[in-house]
């Protein structure tokens, strides 16, 4: 019952709306966030109406909007359904079976070790990898994250700020103030915007080397604040079989305006012809946080070094021929590993809820509410506000009751001036924020 039927699925995949049960339909998010927004739900139907009520939904006016609504979602789904069903049922099946095994095999490696190594910071006792990027000169921020949700992360669990190299050309100076910390970890990248992508899959690279006994990789910016509790007690309950968690873009333009930040070139990334929004990146976990499992891990660090035997410097104009930023840099190469039939990805975008991309508690879209595990643009004094909250509360936040409530961030709420969208007017972004996955 916890399966999406394949009649379902097979719907999708010719293009047609699929008219599911009302029980059916509340349940499906639980296989993807927006999979109930690409079909059509009833309570009950006479078969002698249906193909009045479909013609109708077909051609009436008034069903235009609802229509193209679900048409979006359905290509959408179209994708996600792809991704994770790419290769045959036995080949996943012996995937997810070597991984398990592996697996096992991790827990003796580590065992082997013993816990004395893990009490020492031992780096082959580490599971869970939580890379921050941050700036050479962003140590106000990496300091309230030290006083902050930092001191969370331990036991298998550890954290890693990777900053750029001061080079000719980069944006920042020579000096990194905390550099003597312990936790800052300097690439061979330089620090530049531009170069984000290349420091971006170096630090990857580097934590793949560093943990050789990995479970997942969480990535994360400097500028979140993140409930780690939550977080940790969930890829706990994940099996690590080529599984990417996070705060999805499931299709968003590329800029191709030359004085534009996010600027590509046709080189960096080529145009995409989608049957319904033209030149799309393919879908992309948010930079701000994602976790990955390691054996995707491993094919991701794979594929950066064979870019680097062809291109033996992190440049800037290495930079220049790459994807940019990062997030949809890192979505077209797993992209290009699905199209090649080496991967069948697990996009586990279903707690999009938990994510708050405005620190705010009155923002249209993302808002901070009493469920939120991670909040995207904060400063120092926020995150020390949130963290003084979350010690207040009397049993923390390592364990959350049956509504998943957790303590209110709300006296923590920042003044934001959210992106206005032309296409809706003054509209707010209507979405369904009281979905979650549960």
């Amino acid at each position: 019952a916890s399966f999406v039927p394949q009649a379902l699925v097979d719907a999708l995949g010719f293009a047609s709306h699929p008219l599911v049960t009302k029980k059916l339909h509340d349940g499906l998010h639980r296989a993807f966030f927006h999979l109930p927004d690409a079909v059509q739900a009833y309570t009950r139907i006479h078969p002698l109406v249906l193909e009045d009520y479909l013609e109708k939904m077909y051609t009436d006016p008034a069903k235009n909007d609802a229509m193209y609504y679900k048409q979006t979602f359905l290509f959408l789904l179209q994708d996600l359904f792809r991704y994770r069903y790419r290769q045959a049922f036995p080949q996943r099946l012996g995937i997810a079976a070597c991984a398990l095994c592996e697996e096992r095999r991790r827990l003796e490696r580590i065992a082997e070790v013993g816990s004395e190594a893990e009490a020492r910071g031992d780096p082959r006792t580490v599971g869970i990898a939580v890379c921050v990027m941050s700036r050479r000169s962003g140590h106000v921020l990496r300091a309230a994250i030290r006083e902050t949700w930092a001191t969370r992360v331990s036991g298998a669990a550890t954290l890693r700020f990777f900053v750029g190299a001061a080079t000719v050309g980069a944006e920042e100076g020579s000096v990194v103030p905390d550099a003597g910390a312990g936790d800052v970890v300097e690439l061979r990248a330089p620090e530049a915007y531009k170069a984000v992508t290349l420091k971006a899959f170096s630090m990857l690279d580097w934590a793949y080397q560093a943990f050789p006994n990995l479970r997942f990789l969480v990535r994360s910016d400097d500028d979140v604040y993140l409930r780690t509790g939550p977080l940790f007690a969930q890829l706990e309950r994940r099996p690590p079989v080529t599984y990417l968690w996070g705060n999805f873009d499931h299709g968003s333009n590329p800029v191709r305006d030359p004085r534009h930040p996010h600027y590509n070139s046709l080189e960096q990334f080529p145009e995409r012809r989608h049957p319904l929004f033209g030149d799309i990146f393919p879908p992309y976990a948010r930079g701000h946080l994602w976790a990955m499992s390691v054996d995707l891990l491993a094919m991701v660090v794979d594929v950066w070094r064979g870019e680097l035997l062809r291109h033996k410097n992190l440049s800037l104009t290495l930079a220049s021929r790459l994807p940019h930023p990062d997030d949809p840099a890192l979505g077209v190469a797993l992209s290009n590993l699905v199209e090649q039939d080496q991967l069948s990805l697990n996009i586990d975008d279903r707690d999009l809820n938990f994510f708050s991309l405005n620190p705010s508690c009155n923002a249209t879209y993302l808002n901070i509410h009493n469920r939120t595990w991670a909040v995207h643009h904060v400063n120092a004094d926020a995150m020390r506000c949130m963290w003084a909250v979350d010690s207040m509360a009397e049993d923390g936040i390592e364990a959350l009751d049956d509504t998943g409530a957790l303590p209110d961030l709300c006296p923590c709420s920042m003044d934001v001036e959210e992106e206005v969208d032309e296409r809706l007017g003054d509209e707010p972004f209507d979405y369904p924020r009281h979905r979650f996955n549960e």
